[in-house]
């Protein structure tokens, strides 16, 4: 079995000059990871039903479960994606 895909955080962008913001009131519904450019640039008409996997998907998740922590994985892959917590200083969540 595959690692879990591990979701949250700031990233750290050393040497950049750009600082990272965590996303705040940010609601995702699907997350699909392709192997392949699925747009084009320009409008994106927002799908009227879930995703659905293919042949090019690598990793595909529907956030319409209870739960906030581990999601499943609905493309052959099966890579659980699992949310973390940003440490505070005290080492609590």
């Amino acid at each position: 079995m595959s690692q879990p895909l591990l979701v949250g955080g700031v990233p750290v962008l050393k040497e950049s000059g750009l600082k990272a913001v965590p996303a705040s009131g940010m609601y995702i519904d699907e997350l699909r990871i392709s192997r392949i450019v699925r747009y084009n640039v320009g409008a994106y008409n927002v799908p009227a039903s879930a995703f659905t996997a293919d042949d090019h998907t690598l990793g595909l998740y529907h956030f319409d479960g209870k739960s906030t922590e581990r999601y499943e994985d609905a493309s052959l892959h099966r890579i659980p994606l699992i949310r973390t917590k940003k440490k505070t200083k005290s080492g609590s969540n």
